[in-house]
C-alpha cells in the first residue's frame, strides 16, 4: 500500500497535506463527537432515560465552550496562525467570536427543541405492508365508457 501512496499526484498532495494539525479543530470535533454520541443515546435509551439526551447535548457544549474559550491553545492561538498548509487561518478574536456564536446558537437550539417537541409530539408511523400499495386515484381508475 505505501509503493501505491508514491504515485500520488503532486497536486493532490498540496490539497490534502500529510502535517495538518487536527488539534487546531478539536472543538468542531468535539462538538461532531457529541453529536453522535446523542445519537446512540437516542437510539439505545429506554423511553423513560430519553431525557437524559438533550441533558448531555447541553453539559457537553457548555463543556466545548469552556474548552474553545481558553488561550493560548493549539485551537485558539494568540497569533494568527494558518493551519491545514493555508487552508484555515485562526487568529484569537475571530476564531473565539466564531465558535461562541455557533456553539450559543447550539445550545438555545437544544432547550427550543425540548419545548417545541414537548408541545407538539413527533409524529411516529409505523410503515405496513399495507400502506405500500395504494388504491389509484378516481381520476385514473379505468370506468366502462359508454357509447
Amino acid at each position: 500500500m505505501i509503493s501505491s501512496l508514491a504515485n500520488i499526484d503532486v497536486a493532490f498532495k498540496a490539497l490534502a497535506p500529510r502535517n495538518a494539525d487536527w488539534a487546531s479543530i478539536l472543538p468542531e470535533i468535539c462538538v461532531a463527537g457529541l453529536a453522535l454520541f446523542c445519537l446512540v443515546q437516542a437510539m439505545t435509551l429506554p423511553k423513560s432515560l430519553r431525557w437524559l439526551i438533550p441533558t448531555t447535548a447541553r453539559i457537553g457544549l457548555a463543556l466545548v465552550m469552556i474548552m474553545a474559550l481558553q488561550g493560548g491553545t493549539a485551537w485558539n492561538p494568540a497569533e494568527p496562525t494558518a493551519f491545514f498548509a493555508g487552508l484555515t487561518k485562526l487568529s484569537a478574536d475571530s476564531a473565539q467570536g466564531i465558535r461562541v456564536t455557533f456553539l450559543l446558537s447550539a445550545l438555545l437550539t437544544s432547550f427550543l427543541a425540548v419545548r417545541f417537541f414537548k408541545e407538539r409530539p413527533a409524529p411516529l408511523r409505523t410503515i405496513t405492508t399495507s400502506s405500500w400499495s395504494s388504491p389509484r386515484p378516481s381520476c385514473c381508475s379505468r370506468s366502462p365508457t359508454t357509447s
